[in-house]
């Protein structure tokens, strides 16, 4: 099933906030797409397991060994508008001032981003080979990891129905992170944004001509 607007909108915030974390907290100046796919990975499984619904990917074995074509996806939307900068993903100007203008999302959603922040910091400094190694060695039935064909299904978004707690996102926030990650409104959001630290909000036409 193909996320909903409001899960990719999620996913895209919280795969910034972990990039934004590497650095902050550990000093990371940039950060592989294998590591950040592990990172994110470990990140929802815990949440998974804890039944709370942050992250919405699913992820597949591969070679390194888990991989989600959606989280590909969102990162090179990020990179290609110039919202992260990529290959090796590293924060600049405009994800700093996403994650700022709408931290208080992190705070109305802390025991969430407290398993992130578990994971990332158990794991962003360990060698990414070495965190290869170690996916590959996770239990899978009567295996690990690394025994399973490429293309098995590895980890699914938990339902919203059977989650103790959900990401809490209101609609006007909702817009306007949407927003600002939408491609076509990437130029236009320093000028937004600073308008409406003015407290004046711009039209459409106003923004984009």
């Amino acid at each position: 099933m193909a996320r909903t607007l409001r899960e990719k909108v999620i996913d895209r915030l919280l795969s910034l906030y972990i990039v934004n974390r590497c650095k902050t907290k550990h000093n990371m100046d940039c950060i592989s797409e294998t590591k950040l796919q592990k990172l994110v990975f470990y990140s929802e499984r815990k949440l998974n397991r804890n039944k709370y619904k942050g992250f919405n990917y699913r992820f597949i074995k591969l070679l390194f060994p888990t991989y989600s074509e959606e989280l590909r996806t969102d990162l090179a939307v990020l990179t290609d508008h110039e919202i992260l900068d990529g290959p090796y993903f590293k924060e600049n100007k405009k994800t700093k001032m996403i994650l700022k203008d709408f931290s208080e999302l992190f705070d109305r959603n802390r025991e969430i981003m407290d398993v992130i922040d578990s994971e990332v910091d158990k794991k962003a400094l360990v060698p990414t080979q070495k965190l290869v190694k170690n996916t590959k060695r996770i239990r899978w039935r009567n295996g690990v990891i690394n025994d399973l064909k490429n293309g098995t299904p590895l980890l699914y978004p938990i339902e919203e129905a059977r989650a103790n707690c959900s990401f809490q996102i209101d609609k006007e926030a909702l817009e306007d992170l949407a927003i600002c990650l939408s491609p076509k409104v990437s130029e236009g959001m320093e000028k937004a944004f600073d308008e409406l630290r003015r407290g004046r909000r711009l039209t459409h036409a106003e923004v984009f001509g």
